[in-house]
């Protein structure tokens, strides 16, 4: 209780227990980025046939992207060469792989968005059930509101920058 107002108080960010503070070096934050994308990686691991099908149509995506360019270049040469049979033709192919850069980024993003929420789920159920064997002086120190945030908001705010990480990584 606080001395002053007389009102109970909790440390942000402290586990307590029924012994009290709990000092754990493990609950460290100082992380690097290379240990945040081994961890991402390893939180994916179970949607890693789903991820590896999203980085293919990723690199097709890049692929038929890279390709686009020299294709304009033969659509204007053949506007300079004045042959119209050609013109077409690239233009034709420019609009088979404009379709194609279309649908193959649709599903690649389908593919990345479903990962993300099944990790989602995934690190909810896991904070959940680390929720629920935690010490009564736990739930003297949190209120219902908080964890409820800490389900929704701070799991959201979490795997979102896992998302993008991922998503963009050959990109």
């Amino acid at each position: 209780k606080d001395s002053k107002s007389g009102s109970a108080f909790t440390l942000e960010g402290q586990l307590r227990g029924d012994k009290g503070i709990r000092n754990n070096a493990e609950n460290d934050v100082s992380s690097k980025g290379d240990q945040y994308f081994f961890r991402s990686l390893q939180l994916v691991y179970g949607e890693r046939y789903l991820f590896a099908l999203g980085l293919l149509f990723l690199l097709a995506s890049n692929a038929v992207s890279l390709s686009m360019p020299s294709v304009q270049g033969n659509v204007l040469n053949s506007v300079v060469d004045g042959d119209s049979a050609v013109f077409h033709r690239w233009v034709l192919a420019y609009l088979v792989l404009s379709v194609c850069s279309g649908l193959i980024g649709g599903i690649q993003s389908l593919c990345f968005s479903v990962v993300g929420r099944r990790l989602s789920n995934t690190i909810r159920k896991g904070l959940y059930g680390g929720i629920i064997v935690q010490d009564v002086a736990f739930f003297d120190g949190n209120s219902s509101g908080q964890l409820t945030s800490r389900l929704t908001n701070d799991v959201s705010f979490m795997v979102s920058p896992i998302q993008t990480m991922l998503g963009t990584l050959l990109s």
